[in-house]
């Protein structure tokens, strides 16, 4: 944002200029009535000059001789041949004005009187301050000059087409990693389609899940070593947040739940959220739930607190999401808890021919079919590979070339997320038309790559916040140049 000191100076400038303009009027006046002056007096000298020959002739012609110089000055001239005051008043009349009609500002010395009587002076004179001053003061080349060094100072690197081939390619493998890859957490049926994709991926890590977690599968050395600290886990980090049916007794009646759904109700399972409910429920030794219809219940639990300290709270929390995430229904993709609160129409039916769900029962479904951590992990991959190859295509690319020359490199990173905002966008549309190929299933939807997809805008408007912070930054420098400047010019002065 401009400062008012910013602000002050362009609009003296502009009067300045308007100054400088009128004085350069006036002396143009001046010149030219000097020149008509120089002009007619050379015309009058030569008269004169003529007239005195005349007259020497006619001296001469007479005999009589010439007056002398002393004579003629002692002379009284004849009242006939004065100028009379109308003749006077009709010299006057021709002579030009040529005096000043503004005042410049000076403030005596004072900078706040200064700034005022400038104000006035672009009052009085119509000056327009709401244009871009740099239109007003600057001429069209000198404009032309100034966007060809902010271009290459702060200006986006130039794309060709290697820079839309690679945004190209990076689209299409994720598109076809998301699609046949990712595919789904389980496969199966749903609403007619039958033997839907299921991700490879995804089944690879519930079998390792299991193979760590499970008593009576055979384990290597590493499954082993886990499945140890998954027990100790299971025994250090008891919270009261791990409630998973209704009871009678303790008075906890919550729709929807169940131990197959209880970690997707529970905020504090949450990967991310729970480092903030799962505390919070810690320490207040609570239980927040949140029911099949998207409201959220709080359960006070018997007892004390374990902890009332925030740290071992938090120690905590992480040891039960470690030993939770084995499990066959593992932990929850992040956020996912959260969106069960938005219980409105998702416009998405579970059932052939079946009405459209909320939100909260599509958030239900997914948990229910499979789309837990693992498979938020499986996501990772369409967007992780797009990229990874936008990024090495953007460095090989850098290497030896000083086509990107500029400030702080900010041509180069801003380039770089405008392709990274570009290709994960595009990867998010394919992975909407890849839900409506699967039927509008919504495990096939991929809430990694939306989530990439925002943190890359994000990107590209915090370089584009940086880029403008460089231009304040460099405008902010001149300014204080010419203000040393104006001051030592005034000082010499």
């Amino acid at each position: 944002m401009m400062s008012g000191a910013q602000r002050e100076g362009e609009q003296i400038a502009l009067a300045q200029q308007d100054q400088i303009t009128l004085v350069q009027e006036q002396l143009f006046k001046i010149e030219t009535h000097a020149a008509i002056l120089a002009v007619e007096s050379q015309d009058q000298a030569d008269d004169l000059a003529a007239l005195e020959r005349q007259m020497a002739d006619l001296w001469a012609l007479s005999g009589v001789p010439a007056p002398t110089e002393a004579e003629i000055m002692a002379a009284e001239p004849s009242v006939a041949i004065e100028v009379t005051e109308t003749e006077v008043a009709i010299i006057q009349a021709q002579i030009p004005d040529l005096s000043a009609s503004f005042s410049i500002p000076t403030g005596d010395g004072d900078w706040a009187t200064f700034v005022q009587e400038t104000h006035t002076y672009i009052n009085t004179r119509g000056i327009d301050i709401e244009r871009d001053p740099f239109q007003q003061l600057l001429k069209p080349h000198q404009i032309a000059n100034v966007h060809r060094r902010f271009q290459a100072d702060f200006g986006a690197a130039p794309w060709d087409r290697w820079d839309s081939a690679a945004v190209a390619t990076a689209v299409l493998v994720g598109t076809l990693v998301d699609y046949f890859i990712v595919a789904t957490p389980l496969g199966g049926d749903f609403k007619g389609q039958k033997d839907q994709r299921g991700s490879l991926v995804t089944a690879w890590l519930r079998e390792l899940s299991e193979a760590i977690y499970d008593d009576e599968t055979p384990k290597n050395g590493l499954e082993q070593w886990l499945h140890e600290l998954v027990e100790r886990a299971e025994d250090a980090a008891k919270v009261p947040y791990d409630i998973s049916i209704n009871s009678k007794e303790d008075g906890i009646n919550i729709s929807g739940l169940r131990p197959a759904m209880h970690r997707v109700m529970s905020p504090g399972h949450d990967p991310i959220l729970g480092l903030v409910f799962g505390v919070i429920d810690i320490l207040r030794n609570t239980c927040t739930l949140i029911d099949d219809k998207g409201v959220i219940n709080v359960i006070e639990r018997s007892g004390e607190a374990t902890t009332t300290d925030p740290l071992e709270a938090l120690v905590t929390v992480l040891l039960h999401m470690f030993s939770d995430v084995f499990t066959s229904t593992g932990l929850p993709a992040p956020f996912m808890s959260v969106l069960q609160t938005l219980n409105i129409d998702s416009g998405i039916s579970l059932k052939e021919d079946g009405p459209s769900v909320t939100v909260t029962n599509v958030v239900r479904y997914m948990y229910a079919h499979g789309y837990d951590l693992r498979h938020f992990a499986t996501t990772t991959l369409s967007p992780a590979i797009a990229e990874l190859l936008i990024r090495s295509f953007h460095a090989v690319r850098g290497l030896g070339s000083d086509s990107e020359v500029d400030v702080a490199g900010i041509g180069g990173r801003m380039k770089l997320a405008k392709m990274l905002a570009l290709s994960h966008g595009l990867l998010a549309s394919t992975n909407i038309m890849k839900t409506a190929l699967y039927g509008w299933n919504p495990t096939a939807f991929n809430f990694a790559q939306f989530m990439v997809f925002g943190n890359s805008l994000f990107g590209m408007l915090k370089v584009a916040q940086e880029r403008d912070d460089l231009i304040s930054d460099r405008l902010t420098s001149g300014w204080e140049q010419l203000m040393a400047q104006t001051a030592v010019g005034q000082t010499a002065g």
